[in-house]
Formats: structure tokens, sequence, C-alpha cells
């Protein structure tokens, strides 16, 4: 699979509407732009299961033209291989970019996704769903908009949730056994009153050293995100951020939860040979 095919397939898969991928192609009168690709794979309604969604274009391309355009729009059409019933259908844009810096008869196209059908089911993790449980009607926005690709409304929505819930996430760490006792009790106290950016940094420095990530604090890039101002980033800016804060909430509050369900679990076995 070529690199083009590759970006539209992860554009198809994993990426929220209106996120772009750009890639060269051509506006000789002479050359062909294109992009094939013959499946995706997505959970089949029907079938209850992930399958290969196969290209219903005999010739798999997904657009094929000759020399420059621009605002062009596309239909990409996949059927479930298995049981024939289920469709996925894609609304993509080509846009034309610029040539200058290409040599020849190359130029660039911004390749965008502004459309799905059926929509995409909403992002679900059990331990977030869990953490977040007081603060749903946020955590919903939140997923919402990240999964739509609106990335101020995703950036806005986790910066609250997160202002509304570092007490829950300092009583985690509070917790584990992996918190230093010293820092047990200034978490005590940060619960009492404190700034939020004080309970942010505090939160930082007690989590425990088997959540870092190669000698990294997952919490420290969380904290300089939240630390930043929403105004000054565009959209897209917005959305990376949001999906930095998503991955570093799966990571820690999955962690601080599979710790508690270890010990937990080896609290059990130890009952059982006593």
């Amino acid at each position: 699979m070529c690199e083009n095919s590759e970006k539209f397939k992860d554009l198809c898969e994993n990426q929220a509407l209106y996120t772009s991928f750009v890639m060269v192609g051509n506006h000789s009168i002479y050359d062909y732009t294109s992009i094939m690709l013959e499946e995706v794979n997505f959970e089949c309604d029907v079938c209850n299961k992930v399958r290969p969604f196969h290209n219903l274009n005999k010739d798999l391309y997904v657009f094929r033209f000759i020399g420059k355009v621009n605002n062009l729009n596309v239909m990409a059409e996949f059927e479930c291989v298995s049981c024939k019933s289920q469709k996925k259908t894609f609304s993509i844009g080509v846009d034309y970019v610029d040539g200058s810096d290409l040599a020849g008869e190359k130029c660039e196209y911004k390749i965008t996704k502004f459309g799905e059908f059926p929509q995409k089911k909403l992002t679900k993790n059990k331990d977030l769903d869990k953490f977040f449980k007081t603060e749903m009607q946020l955590y919903r926005k939140a997923i919402v908009c990240l999964d739509n690709g609106y990335g101020i409304g995703a950036f806005v929505y986790f910066r609250r949730l997160i202002e509304n819930s570092i007490i829950s996430l300092l009583e985690m760490i509070e917790k584990d056994d992996g918190a230093d006792i010293n820092m047990k009790k200034a978490i005590s106290e940060l619960k009492k009153e404190s700034p939020m950016s004080n309970k942010i940094d505090i939160a930082k420095n007690a989590l425990p050293l088997t959540l870092y990530v190669q000698g990294k604090n997952p919490l420290g890039s969380l904290y300089k995100i939240l630390s930043e101002g929403v105004h000054s980033f565009t959209d897209e800016e917005c959305l990376i951020r949001a999906k930095t804060v998503q991955n570093c909430l799966e990571y820690l509050i999955g962690g601080l939860a599979e710790n508690k369900r270890r010990k937990e679990l080896f609290g059990k076995n130890l009952n059982l040979l006593s």
C-alpha cells in the first residue's frame, strides 16, 4: 500500500471529521492524481464484529483526475465483505494547495474528510466512564467534540473536566501504594482549599513512578497543556491538545485503576492462602 493510501485509510478509520492530510499530486494535463484503497476496517452493526469493508468502486479508486483541480468533492463508499448489507460512506474534499516549492509539474492537494455515514460511534473507555460518572454530561460533550473534530470545544470541555475532577484524581493517587507518605499528607492538605494550579502541580509530583513513561511524568504534560490559554490556538491546535489530554487521562486513570484491581486481586489470593 502506498503512502497516500495508508494516510487515507487512517483518515477514514481513525481521524475526526474535518481532519486533513496533504499529498503530492500533479497539475499536468498528461498525468493523473489519484488515491486507491481496497478496504477499510470497521465494526459492522449487522455482523457485530470488526469486518473489512471493500471499496464499491471496482477500480478501487477513491478519486482520479488529470490536471489541476480545486474544491473537488467525492464520495467513497465501502461495503462489509461478510453480510454485504452494511455500508460505510465518506465525503471527501480535494483542494489545491500549492506547487511553488515542488519540481516540474508536481503540486500539493489537501485531502479532507468532511462527512461520514453512519457516524462513528463515540469513543468509550470504561475507566474514564467510571472516573467521570459525576461529570458524565461534560465528559460526553468533550468526546462528541473530539470525535467530530471540534478542537476548541473539546479542549475547553476537557479543561473544565480536569478542574472539576482534580480532587478525585488526587484521591486516586493518595490511595495508590506508590504514593509517598509525605506526598499523601500534602495531598490531604490541598484537598481542603488551594488554587487549581497548586492542586495539579501536587498531583503531578505525587504520581507513582510506575506510571512514568521513559522517565517522563505524563501528568507534567497534562499540567503544561492545561496551563496554556485556549484563545491563542487555532481549532486544529486545540484538537491536538485535546487528544493529548484524552491520551494522558486514559493512561493515568487506567494505570491507577489497574493498580487498584491488581492489589484487590492479590489480596483475595493471599486470603485464600491464609
